[in-house]
């Protein structure tokens, strides 16, 4: 299973991906989800994900970082 990070400042936006895609059926596991680009960063270097989807301007660090 590969593994997601989930990044954006709006929880809703992280909701929405959540529940909009089927992670499970595309073999993506959601391992953790960030509210800034700090917390972000620290996910990646604990998770190590295959995948990070993140939003460019969060406080705390942007995307882009």
């Amino acid at each position: 299973m590969l593994k997601v990070v989930l990044a954006d400042d709006e929880n809703k936006i992280i909701l929405l991906l959540q529940k909009l895609i089927d992670w499970k059926q595309l073999g993506y596991e959601i391992v953790g989800t960030a509210n800034d680009g700090l917390r972000a960063l620290e996910l990646v270097g604990q998770q190590q994900p295959h995948l990070l989807i993140t939003d460019v301007q969060m406080p705390r660090g942007s995307g882009n970082e």
